[in-house]
């Protein structure tokens, strides 16, 4: 303990718990097979929370990692705190996760940088875009508004 219970159809952290003993465990995995017929329960890990993008063909790579964005309860910093090797390996290990998974024109990964090294929570294959969401604020952060990642999202598409 503590374990992290999650509803295995939903996103935007719908329906998560977090269970502290036993008895919490059997009432998080009850609620959660309310709302999915899948769950995972997971090891809680304790870190820095981040989160990278991935945009395909941008900025003259195959794959340009955004700079990592740190999330902090519901606070985003930006650059996030982090060491200059923490980052390289957030941004990489965002490039092998959209890589690996197949996606395709962009994606975005959440990390745990704990003391016992680099966990990836999820990987978003279709990031919001609202004004709240993480990737316009990091597209920003390197000089790249809307109107232009959009041209170059839909340049991308085209072509395939």
């Amino acid at each position: 303990p503590p374990w992290h219970v999650k509803p295995a159809a939903l996103g935007s952290s719908v329906g998560i718990t977090i269970a502290k003993t036993f008895g919490d465990l059997v009432k998080s995995i009850e609620n959660a097979f309310n709302v999915s017929p899948k769950i995972l329960i997971e090891e809680t890990i304790r870190g820095r929370e981040a989160t990278c993008g991935v945009i395909d063909n941008f900025r003259g790579k195959d794959h340009y990692s955004l700079l990592p964005l740190q999330i902090l309860d519901s606070q985003h910093i930006f650059p996030g705190h982090f060491t200059r090797d923490e980052s390289q390996a957030i941004q990489d290990a965002a490039v092998k996760a959209h890589k690996g998974l197949g996606l395709r024109h962009y994606s975005r990964a959440d990390f745990i940088v704990s003391p016992r090294g680099l966990y990836i929570l999820e990987v978003n294959s279709l990031p919001g875009f609202t004004n709240e969401s993480l990737l316009p604020k990091s597209l920003s952060a390197v000089g790249c508004e809307y109107p232009q990642f959009l041209d170059h999202v839909l340049t991308l598409a085209l072509q395939k």
